[in-house]
Formats: structure tokens, C-alpha cells, sequence
């Protein structure tokens, strides 16, 4: 009896009065980005205050660690062209720390105008343990045939979200180096995709995205600021899951 009254108690709230013909699915995906050149500005406790302009960014893809993603997806009864994903997906950027650019700002209180690679004042930063992204998104597809399971039909899609970033930052600042994941953002995607189910419970998916990560960390003496816009390809199959059995 417990057992009934549980499950009756899950399949409400998880599910709603349309549980029958509601839809969630379990997808893992890879993919590979390209990320715009984007102002970095650092400042330390010593005084310095400078934006460097367009810092090169690189993903490096399909080197380990890979870029993955993973995301719960579900859609609703008796609307189930709307749905919600939560999306989990990991992309790196490596700086060009050698790459002369111009900078503009204040170090040792003396005014800064002039070109200079970012490694004259960070002699490293990368996030190449992930830029790891986690947004909460809104989607709406059509063609999503009659109920759940639906075979057979091409699926586009359009999203968007927002959520928070979890970057791994590595940052040398003359002798001191840190490593370590921080808690930064907001950050936002835009998404279009289109899936196409094959099998009951089966489906694959190629999708393009674009994302804006504010990623404002802590380095070795100081803080370092900068905006990233990334343009995600990424592709993968998806597991559609009964809540219930």
C-alpha cells in the first residue's frame, strides 16, 4: 500500500495529470566550439588595472579531456511541443597569453597605452578543465507526432536558457599559480537543433548553439574579468525514460 500511495504521489507532482503521455528523455552528446576573441581585464591588489583587447581563445575540442555534454529533457502534457531541459556541458578556452594586443589601463599608478601580450602581467590562464556550463532551458519543438514514441519524424527545435558557469581556472601571476574550480556567471544560450526519433525510446540529434559566459575569477593577487561568446556544434543520442514503470 505504501508502495502504491508512493508512486501515485510521484507520478503527480513529477508528472501531472498527463503523466500517461508525457515525455522525458536522457541525452549524452559531444560537440566542439569556437569561442571570439574577448576584452580581458585583470586587477591586482598592487594597483594594476588593465584591459587587454582581444584575447585569442581556443577550445581544443577533440583533445582531453573532450567536450561533452549531458541534459534531462522533458516535455509536457497535453502542450508537449513545450518542454524544459536542465544541460550540463563541458567546454575549455585556452588563452593566447603570448599574443600582443592592446592594452589600456594603469600599473604601478603610472598610465598604460600601448600593445603587449596578456602574459606580461598573467603569465598563464587557461580553463582547461572545463568552462562547464549548467543552464536551466525553455523549448519548443514541432512535429512531435501523436504520444510519445512517435517514430519516424524529423524534429526541429528552439531553445534558450540561463544558469551559471563552474570554470577551472589556472592562472600563474608571477611566482603564485592557483587551480581550482570557482562558481561564476550569469550565463545564457541561445539553441536550434533538429532530432529525429527512429526507435520507440531512441532518438539522435545534431543541434548549434551559442552561448555568453561571464566569467569573473579570483587569480593569484587579484581578479580577472572577461566575457566569452562561444558558438557550440554538438550531436548525440537521446534515451527516452519512463519516470514510472
Amino acid at each position: 500500500m505504501r508502495a502504491i500511495m508512493f508512486r501515485s504521489l510521484v507520478g503527480t507532482v513529477l508528472l501531472g495529470s498527463g503523466a500517461a503521455h508525457a515525455e522525458t528523455t536522457l541525452t549524452f552528446y559531444l560537440g566542439l566550439s569556437l569561442t571570439h576573441d574577448s576584452d580581458v581585464r585583470v586587477q591586482l591588489r598592487d594597483g594594476t588595472d588593465l584591459k587587454y583587447r582581444g584575447i585569442s581563445w581556443a577550445s581544443r575540442s577533440f583533445e582531453l579531456p573532450f567536450y561533452y555534454g549531458l541534459q534531462l529533457t522533458h516535455h509536457f502534457e497535453p502542450r508537449r511541443d513545450w518542454g524544459v531541459r536542465l544541460d550540463f556541458f563541458h567546454d575549455k578556452a585556452y588563452s593566447d597569453a603570448a599574443q600582443p594586443v592592446p592594452v589600456t589601463g594603469t600599473r604601478g599608478g603610472e598610465r598604460v597605452d600601448t600593445t603587449e601580450p596578456l602574459n606580461t602581467t598573467v603569465q598563464g590562464f587557461n580553463m582547461s578543465h572545463g568552462t562547464n556550463y549548467l543552464t536551466l532551458n525553455v523549448l519548443h519543438r514541432w512535429n512531435s507526432g501523436p504520444e510519445p514514441g512517435s517514430t519516424g519524424r524529423l524534429q526541429p527545435y528552439v531553445g534558450a536558457g540561463a544558469g551559471l558557469m563552474l570554470p577551472h581556472v589556472e592562472a600563474t601571476v608571477g611566482s603564485e599559480s592557483v587551480g581550482e574550480y570557482q562558481l561564476t556567471g550569469p550565463a545564457f544560450q541561445l539553441l536550434g537543433g533538429l532530432a529525429w526519433p527512429f526507435a520507440s525510446r531512441l532518438s539522435v540529434f545534431g543541434e548549434y548553439r551559442v552561448t555568453r559566459g561571464d566569467a569573473s575569477v579570483s587569480i593569484p593577487g587579484g581578479e580577472l574579468d572577461t566575457t566569452l561568446y562561444t558558438h557550440h556544434f554538438v550531436a548525440g543520442p537521446s534515451l527516452r525514460l519512463p519516470l514510472l514503470p
